[in-house]
């Protein structure tokens, strides 16, 4: 398989998300992760209009050209909480769509869909995956930025299972 890079920067001119501008993440702390109403407000800031409309209709051309039967992606149970096109929902939707639209048998699977974050750490570490080679940040940077929502759950993730987080964190 080869490694494509697509450049999709005109989604920073329709975007006001702080994922794809120079603005600051938004930091969590571990306890406002249960609090939804907190949560889906701060969504919004990081929410790119059609992010994962875009992204796995790209995967479904290359799919296509390749002759490729399965699309994987890495959408979780506790992200669709707060994303709705993280969700089981969006995955059958996404699917239906290919199905009508696509001259191929190609499915998207999702094989964490079901999973929170706790759950695909224990699964990744009772497959022994290098958990510290896996990437969680919404900052893109090289190294964890350490209080977005996305590296907040990771932390809690490892704290619940009471194991050592390899990740290395700015904070």
């Amino acid at each position: 398989m080869e490694h494509t890079i697509i450049k999709l920067d005109w989604l920073n001119n329709i975007s006001n998300s702080t994922l794809t501008s120079n603005e600051d993440v938004p930091s969590v702390k571990i306890e406002e992760l249960e609090n939804e109403d907190l949560m889906a407000e701060k969504s919004k800031n990081v929410w790119v209009p059609g992010r994962n409309i875009v992204f796995t209709s790209i995967a479904t051309s290359f799919a296509e050209a390749e002759n490729a039967e399965i699309i994987i992606v890495g959408w979780d149970k506790e992200e669709a909480a707060t994303f709705p096109d993280n969700s089981k929902e969006f995955l059958n939707a996404f699917n239906a769509m290919i199905n009508e639209g696509s001259p191929l048998d190609i499915e998207v699977k999702a094989p964490l869909i079901d999973l929170d974050k706790q759950e695909i750490v224990n699964l990744g570490l009772n497959l022994n995956i290098p958990l510290e080679l896996s990437y969680s940040c919404y900052s893109g940077e090289d190294i964890h930025c350490g209080t977005c929502e996305s590296c907040i759950r990771r932390k809690r993730a490892f704290k619940q299972l009471n194991i050592k987080d390899p990740t290395i964190y700015k904070k």
